[in-house]
């Protein structure tokens, strides 16, 4: 990946294909930057007092850069790192950061130090704009950013921030705020900025918005503790190959009503390739009548028999006492690896008409990576990162400490109320109070203190505070109004642990009738069990991006995902699931391609060329070519294929990241070898140890499956709209 101001511009595929880097000309001083340079008081153009009002407007809740005649949609998130809005070159700079705003803005404050990070999929421009100095990774709109380009992404911006002291980077999407929070707390997560990822995405949020809303999608929330996930556990990304089973949801939200009828229907898609789109699933008025009669007499899902995969006991394999969805046929099994999405939408339509009022109603989807999906591959079960960094009672500041309490800790930056050491506690409970009162104003208690985070001075020393942002030029670091910002959140409780907590409250009471143990292709109810080799990912109405703010989406609502290693030992299966994944790959290069002659189009640039791996010339590093090496993985046989050997990368000599082992085998399925070492904390029930009869019969079972069929469903999607419908507000 190119770091250096003269090396080419990199462009990083998001799909399963070989990266894209787009080779750069060398030139002195480039026209497109020459002709912008002198430009230096931005509003006072008269498109710019007619077009600032609309551009307030569309950055809604995110902070703007309003000094020394500049009005951008543009935050210091550190005191080297930008967040900003698209700059746009056509009548998107309507409402939009104009290019040559920004341009002026980069070259008055940090000439020659910047880097710009552009994360908008298929939405390039000129790169001689800002001097060559562009990086692009393409992320599709709405969408998290591919597990795959997190670590790149990282190392590229550490790269050039080590270059130079005084170097910045600016980071944009298109409103700068979704996918460009994403990757910049993934590179707060990667310098330990914050130790808690948690902490990280609050921090991002109050620094770019005004109410801490900064990355709130379910899905892209996940995406950063993943990253989090492999950090801790000294993990490299390498997606797992693995079978679907089904998908399934408990307390469906009602679609029929007076005048209308509907059905539910699902999507899954393997990145861009639909994999499995089952038939519709229709409930009655009757059926819909004994849903809520019944959730409303038993509002307890969970029983006794409940299956834990972050504590399974034998016995307890219950995942849903009653769901409805639909199993993958076996005449059509489904194979996925990486980045996977979850539509769950319905069809509305007239009754007695058959008019089609919405043929696609979006309820919620969800994205998940395969590497996540069996303990023993990850290094450990994923838990969700809101509930595996709750706020603990004693980092959330208190109205009224106890005497004997200095300070309370926070999430963000650490809260500290301090007391003055003279004056009784009726005194001091007087000033308090007051404070209170002036809060609810919306000031800010000067008693309030934040101490940096614990990250700040390792990633910007102070030392390089005054190259950065001379004195002389009446230049001022951000962090002290950062610190302000964090300051004044706190003392309006925009961050703590109280993050949707009337959603997270857990009914209680008898548990509800299980229903018949079955699993039907298509509908129920049912109850579901858990199997022999299964693995269960559950997605509550928090988790499931547009449900969780969906007023018509009961808020009991759980999705359910089972899934299953592919057995090494089958021949058969192994053979299958590779002829699938490798058909998947090539539908998905079609489209990459595609993609890239559209940014090469509107980029102006001429040619292109293909690497094969990240391992090429054009990855670069601060380190020196003795500090980095490829020796822990060269031998790996992943290497021989294309589809995963960019996710290797060199190295530095004294990392102890490792990938996942090439020869691994799920954990409950190693009944006769050993546990040893970082996959020990893999999966293991020990019921199925008990149950060798019923495995082996469904083992042959598998092999018996007729898979003629298997590959019916791994095509190319062609309608397009699934992708615009998916949108949720600006990232």
């Amino acid at each position: 990946m190119a770091a250096a101001i003269t090396e080419p511009m990199a462009i990083a595929s998001t799909s399963a294909g070989s990266a894209a880097f787009l080779t750069m000309p060398e030139t002195g001083t480039p026209p497109l930057a020459s002709s912008l340079s002198n430009v230096l008081c931005v509003t006072s153009k008269t498109s710019d007092v007619i077009c600032n009002p609309w551009r307030n407007l569309v950055s809604q809740n995110r902070r703007r850069y309003k000094k020394d005649n500049f009005d951008l949609d543009l935050t210091y998130i550190t005191d080297r790192i930008i967040a900003m809005g698209f700059p746009a070159i056509d009548q998107e700079k309507i409402y939009r950061n104009s290019m040559e705003a920004t341009v002026a803005f980069l070259e008055r404050y940090h000439a020659d130090h910047y880097m710009v990070f552009n994360l908008r999929g298929r939405h390039a421009y000129d790169p001689s704009y800002f001097h060559n100095r562009v990086m692009t990774f393409e992320m599709d709109d709405h969408h998290p950013p591919r597990l795959e380009l997190m670590a790149p992404f990282c190392r590229a911006v550490h790269d050039y921030l080590a270059a130079d002291e005084q170097n910045v980077v600016a980071v944009h999407c298109k409103a700068g705020k979704g996918r460009t929070g994403v990757m910049i707390c993934a590179y707060l997560v990667y310098i330990n900025f914050y130790y808690s990822p948690r902490q990280n995405m609050d921090y991002y949020s109050i620094v770019r918005t005004v109410n801490n809303k900064g990355v709130t999608i379910p899905s892209q929330r996940r995406y950063v503790y993943y990253f989090s996930h492999l950090r801790k556990r000294n993990l490299n990304y390498m997606p797992l190959r693995c079978e679907l089973i089904g998908v399934y949801f408990e307390r469906p939200p009602r679609l029929n009503g007076i005048l209308l009828d509907g059905a539910y229907r699902l999507r899954v898609a393997n990145g861009d390739i639909d994999v499995f789109i089952p038939g519709p699933l229709r409930l009655s008025g009757r059926d819909f009548d004994e849903e809520e009669a019944l959730w409303g007499r038993y509002p307890c899902s969970v029983g006794e028999d409940q299956f834990n995969p972050y504590d399974p006991q034998p016995g307890k394999d219950c995942i849903s006492r009653r769901c409805y969805g639909w199993s993958v046929p076996a005449t059509q099994r489904v194979f996925m690896e990486g980045d996977v999405r979850i539509d769950f939408y319905a069809k509305k339509w007239f009754k007695g008409l058959g008019w089609t009022l919405k043929d696609r109603e979006k309820l919620g989807h969800v994205w998940f990576n395969t590497m996540f999906t069996c303990p023993g591959y990850c290094g450990g079960v994923y838990v969700h990162g809101d509930e595996a960094y709750p706020y603990p009672k004693a980092t959330i500041s208190s109205p009224w400490p106890p005497i004997d309490s200095r300070s309370c800790e926070t999430a963000n930056g650490i809260l500290k109320n301090t007391w003055f050491s003279d004056g009784s506690r009726s005194n001091r409970r007087k000033r308090y109070e007051k404070k209170s009162h002036m809060k609810n104003e919306g000031s800010v208690s000067h008693e309030c203190n934040i101490d940096s985070p614990p990250g700040l001075e390792k990633h910007c020393p102070y030392r390089c505070l005054p190259l950065i942002y001379p004195e002389q030029l009446g230049r001022q670091p951000p962090r002290k109004e950062i610190m302000a910002m964090l300051r004044d959140a706190h003392t309006k409780h925009l961050a703590g642990g109280k993050y949707k907590k009337h959603l997270q409250s857990v009914p209680s009471g008898t548990a509800i009738p299980r229903s018949p143990e079955v699993r039907l292709d298509c509908g129920g109810p049912m109850c579901l069990m858990r199997r022999p080799y299964e693995h269960v990912l559950t997605f509550s109405v928090l988790e499931v991006d547009r449900a969780f703010k969906h007023d018509k989406v009961n808020k009991g609502l759980k999705i359910y995902v089972v899934v299953r290693c592919i057995d090494v030992d089958n021949k058969d299966d192994v053979e299958l699931a590779k002829k699938c994944i490798e058909n998947m790959y090539a539908a998905q290069a079609k489209i990459d391609a595609s993609r890239t002659e559209e940014m090469r189009k509107k980029s102006g640039q001429s040619r292109f060329e293909s690497l094969s791996d990240s391992t090429s010339s054009h990855s670069s590093s601060s380190y020196s070519a003795d500090a980095i090496s490829d020796q822990p993985w060269r031998c790996d046989p992943r290497l021989q294929n294309a589809n995963l050997r960019k996710y290797f990368f060199r190295q530095r000599a004294d990392s102890k990241s490792v990938h996942p082992p090439a020869n691994y085998r799920c954990m409950p399925r190693k009944a006769d070898s050993p546990s040893s070492g970082l996959w020990e904390t893999g999966l293991i029930n020990h019921a199925d140890n008990d149950s060798l009869d019923e495995e082996a019969t469904m083992k042959k079972q598998i092999q018996n499956e007729d898979t003629k069929y298997a590959e019916e469903d791994f095509i190319a999607t062609q309608d397009r709209e699934w992708l615009e419908e998916s949108s949720e507000s600006e990232d």
